[in-house]
């Protein structure tokens, strides 16, 4: 790291430059602030950025936290946005891109059900004129500047705002309060999101400021420590480095790769896909970083691949980065996301619709899948999970050269779960946590289907039988195979008449050259099956 931030420091002299800007994920910039500040005389002109593409995933993960267990998963799953094996991945804010469009989505599909109620309980003709309806179904320049000559339309936007706040404090019942509570969060992603993606400096170190709260609360103490660090160094940059922010505000937090307007990237989202993208290499990069000779070869040579590769996507009219227009602009993904937030809607529908009185109750707060009522602490710590957040962070900005910031503990749904703890007969402790849930999502999926709650009554309601919680399951298998008298036979010596499972995936690591075509791949298949009257081939997705 030291070599690198000397490298820098180098390259910013040879271009006249008075300041250096390096941008690092968090685990890089802790090693780089130690070393700038046992430093100062070296690297006093070095300014840290953290990169926006790590912080974003860090922060979708606390704002997973806090919506875990809140019947959030169920909602993605019934709205098919997500598959059951992908929703802890978004989650956790490791699928990036998919996590954005969930959320995303999500947000509009509860501005949504908000506008709807909104307009059940007022009589607002704005609503409903032609000039609303037109920019609903072609949102443009001109069909907005249509509706802003409307009369009674700031009436009408201050009586929509009113009715925000309103929500806000509490009074259409608590379960409104809180999903609204996770709207504002959302917000303040996508504000970060499109102030790097213009290059905003103002909008980026504002938007710093307000990431921080829900980094305290989730208990992510390093972001919340370096992040908080990162905004006060941000917004006194001014007297610390003067005239950095010229330089700042021009590419310095994010680049752009294409000529779409408004589409630029983080500097550390960047790198990646042009490693992963540009110089990849067959097998990946693994295999061979670990042979020094190889791995050098390839660090002098990448870039001329990387031209190359540049070269011949142009030549053959493959380079999307031509376009003038975004993705998410077009038609079929217009019309796409349309669909997904309409199954939302339904989804809320379904199980529970937080802004219909009717529908929920004032006095609690719960999981709208199952209807299960959290504790009162819990609920305290939910409805306060931003304001506790905002609370640490300015007690950390007053003193926060204090070593030692106290973890809040706030509770989520995720702790009305039973948990209890096992000891296994090799003197290994396993913990299993067993959900409430299921109960409600089986009385829900019974309304439509016929389900008979006595037999399933006889089984108990847990993801796992605790049978196989703590045991070694490998002895299931070897129980099973010990029954029969070909467990030690080739596959070449079982009788025709028998069955045979063959592990697809095994076959597949086993092979000691992966063919290049399909085709090839599948008479490699087919020769190595053995012969029976049934095979059965079986792979993962």
């Amino acid at each position: 790291m030291q070599q690198c931030l000397l490298t820098s420091v180098d390259a910013t002299k040879k271009l006249n430059q008075q300041y250096t800007f390096v941008t690092f994920d968090l685990a890089m910039a802790k090693i780089a602030y130690n070393i700038i500040w046992n430093s100062p005389e070296t690297f006093g002109g070095v300014v840290v950025n953290l990169g926006g593409f790590h912080t974003m995933c860090a922060y979708m993960a606390a704002l997973g936290r806090m919506m875990t267990g809140s019947g959030f998963e169920e909602l993605l799953i019934e709205a098919r946005l997500c598959a059951g094996g992908s929703v802890m991945q978004v989650m956790n804010g490791k699928h990036f891109n998919r996590a954005v469009k969930v959320h995303h989505h999500m947000l509009d599909a509860i501005n949504r059900l908000t506008l709807d109620a909104f307009l059940d309980s007022s009589d607002c003709a704005v609503a409903r004129c032609d000039e609303m309806k037109a920019l609903a179904e072609n949102p443009s320049s001109e069909t907005l500047c249509s509706l802003l000559r409307v009369e009674g339309l700031d009436d009408f936007l201050k009586s929509l705002n009113s009715f925000w706040n309103r929500i806000r404090d509490g009074e259409m019942g608590k379960i409104a309060q809180f999903w609204t509570l996770y709207t504002d969060c959302v917000l303040i992603l996508l504000r970060f999101l499109r102030s790097m993606k213009e290059n905003n400096l103002p909008e980026y170190i504002r938007s710093l400021r307000h990431l921080c709260p829900l980094m305290f609360s989730s208990d992510r103490q390093n972001y919340a420590r370096y992040l908080t660090l990162h905004y006060t160094q941000m917004s006194t940059l001014a007297q610390s480095h003067p005239g950095a922010e010229v330089l700042l505000r021009d590419f310095a937090i994010s680049v752009a790769r294409s000529q779409i307007p408004a589409c630029q990237v983080p500097l550390d989202m960047t790198i990646e896909p042009t490693l992963n993208r540009s110089a990849k290499t067959a097998g990946g990069l693994v295999g061979f970083t670990r042979n020094t000779g190889a791995y050098q070869r390839w660090c002098l040579t990448r870039h001329e691949r990387a031209a190359f590769l540049a070269a011949v996507s142009e030549q053959t009219d493959i380079n999307t980065d031509s376009s003038n227009s975004h993705k998410s602009c077009t038609t079929a993904d217009m019309q796409t996301s349309k669909a997904e937030v309409k199954r939302l809607k339904a989804a809320f529908d379904s199980f529970c619709n937080p802004f219909k009185p009717s529908q929920t109750s004032a006095d609690s707060l719960y999981c709208i899948s199952s209807g299960y009522s959290v504790s009162a602490e819990v609920e305290h710590d939910l409805l306060t999970y931003v304001k506790s957040g905002e609370t640490a962070t300015q007690s950390f900005i007053a003193d926060r050269i204090a070593s030692k910031q106290k973890k809040l503990k706030l509770k989520n749904f995720e702790h009305m779960s039973v948990k209890k703890t096992l000891t296994s007969s090799k003197q290994k402790t396993v913990r299993v946590t067993a959900e409430r849930n299921i109960l409600g999502h089986l009385l829900t999926a019974g309304k439509g289907q016929d389900v008979d709650f006595y037999k399933l009554f006889a089984y108990p309601l847990n993801p796992v039988p605790w049978s196989l919680v703590k045991t070694d399951k490998a002895q299931l298998l070897h129980a099973m195979e010990a029954g029969t008298d070909t467990y030690h036979k080739s596959p070449h010596e079982l009788p025709f008449n028998c069955a045979v499972v063959v592990d697809g995936n095994a076959m597949l690591q086993s092979m000691s050259r992966l063919p290049d075509t399909f085709g090839e791949f599948a008479l490699c298949a087919l020769k190595c099956l053995p012969k029976a009257q049934t095979v059965h081939f079986v792979t993962d997705s």
